[in-house]
């Protein structure tokens, strides 16, 4: 299977400059005891018919982007490409129509991201450099009874990120509180990840309502995320982990099927808890400031 995956890639990267491309593999394959070699041409325009869709989606992502941030491509003065795979024409057509210019030649396609990391280097030292700022990829929050998805840390935020929000019992002498976490932007469970159970024990024995907890989501540059509670009747935190007991499938039936996992923890009216948001150090600041 490797040597057809390195013909595979030699051929790919030859339609870049050639309409087509002969892909010889020698005994690639036993049929009855008998060998037998590969041996076919892959011509430009089969290949841009195999990888139409992945071009697409590459400009629908283009647009997300736009869209989230409120520009046009007219607002786009240069666009610059990167990785090996952007020199195929088709990339280089699909991206002229799309942003109205054809893309900038003035960065090698293969050295952009080692470039990138260089300058983003070279700057952590000074007072004015280049900022690299990252953002969730998709939305964080709860699974709510009924299979709803509440988000807690909404998609595009800046990292790290951090929300606070009160948790409220639904029984007399509660002490313990389960949530579960997903992370998607569809407003149902099943078409989100499902990351982990939040089970918060040891609560005080109180009437219903009386007792409340803020729950915190926080992530830190890595995209690790870290759930906390604290007990805000006598201040003590409360400890907090995530359960494996559930699968994601068993999670998704029982919010289907109106089970309650946690209690008004993502109500609309919840009110948040002003928290002091911190600054933005990037992954790779912490990686070259390491001494």
């Amino acid at each position: 299977m490797q040597r057809l995956h390195d013909a595979a890639e030699r051929a790919k990267c030859a339609l870049s400059e050639r309409l087509d491309s002969r892909i010889h593999v020698a005994f690639a394959t036993m049929i009855d005891d008998t060998a037998y070699d590969l041996d076919v041409t892959l011509t430009r325009q089969k290949l841009v018919a195999l990888t139409e869709t992945l071009v697409d989606r590459t400009l629908e992502v283009c647009g997300e982007v736009l869209r989230a941030k409120g520009l046009t491509v007219q607002d786009i003065e240069e666009v610059v490409l990167v990785g090996g795979q952007s020199r195929f024409p088709r990339v280089h057509e699909k991206i002229s129509s799309f942003f109205g210019k054809a893309p900038s030649k003035g960065v090698h396609p293969d050295e952009a991201v080692a470039l990138g990391a260089a300058l983003l280097a070279s700057s952590l030292g000074q007072q004015e450099g280049v900022v690299l700022i990252d953002v969730l990829p998709m939305a964080i929050g709860v699974g709510l009874p009924g299979g709803r998805f509440k988000p807690v840390l909404d998609r595009n935020a800046e990292l790290p990120a951090l929300k606070s929000y009160l948790l409220s019992t639904s029984r007399d002498d509660q002490t313990e509180i389960e949530m579960t976490i997903f992370q998607g932007d569809s407003d149902r469970v099943v078409e989100n990840e499902y990351l982990g159970t939040l089970k918060l024990s040891g609560l005080p024995k109180l009437p219903r309502g009386q007792l409340q907890v803020a729950i915190t989501f926080e992530v830190n540059e890595e995209s690790l995320l870290k759930v906390t509670a604290k007990e805000t009747v006598t201040g003590q935190r409360v400890t907090s982990t995530f359960s494996t007991r559930d699968t994601p499938e068993a999670v998704k039936a029982r919010l289907a099927l109106g089970e309650t996992f946690q209690d008004d923890a993502a109500s609309e009216d919840t009110p948040s808890l002003p928290l002091k948001r911190q600054g933005v150090v990037g992954w790779l600041k912490g990686l070259f400031a390491r001494p």
